[in-house]
């Protein structure tokens, strides 16, 4: 999901979603567990943006989900170039992927793996990452400059902060199959 944000105006985003801006003040904050946060800046347009995804991947013979780091990479992508961010000039900064529980440490070393598997192959230079470790992070982001902070959240803090995903709508151009 994409917000539109206007000069100080800061956006919170959850799992599943996306935001990019170009306004000058713009914040975008997020609070991550497994999941990853890539911010993406192209300092020469001066526009950033910021996704929260899940899982690395899907099944094959899923739709296209947000959740996933693929699509939500793409995405992301995509809506800065729209926006007339320069591809060749794409930075990232990576956070994420906290085992917050044994459970599911697993999917955090997934990530952490598609994270930088992904931006190695769409040579995109990994300016930071901070992965890993076993605790949650607050992600204050500002796109126009490229600026980000990290918080590291106590373990069981977090957790009256993390919301379900809200439904992302399809983008305008998707087909829907019945």
């Amino acid at each position: 999901m994409s917000h539109v944000a206007m000069g100080g105006q800061v956006v919170t985003i959850f799992q599943g979603e996306y935001h990019v801006s170009d306004t000058p003040g713009a914040i975008i904050n997020t609070l991550l567990g497994s999941c990853i946060a890539v911010c993406l800046h192209e300092p020469t347009r001066r526009i950033g943006g910021m996704n929260h995804f899940l899982l690395p991947e899907g099944q094959p013979s899923a739709a296209p989900d947000v959740k996933q780091g693929a699509y939500a990479m793409e995405i992301l992508i995509n809506e800065m170039v729209k926006r007339g961010a320069l591809r060749s000039k794409l930075t990232a900064k990576v956070f994420g992927a906290g085992r917050i529980t044994q459970r599911f440490s697993y999917v955090s070393e997934a990530n952490i793996a598609f994270v930088r598997s992904f931006l190695r192959a769409e040579d995109i230079p990994c300016l930071s990452e901070s992965v890993g470790g076993d605790s949650a992070r607050r992600i204050r982001f500002e796109p126009y400059s490229g600026d980000a902070r990290q918080m590291l959240v106590p373990k069981g803090d977090a957790k009256e902060d993390i919301r379900p995903a809200r439904p992302v709508p399809p983008p305008a151009n998707a087909v829907e199959l019945f």
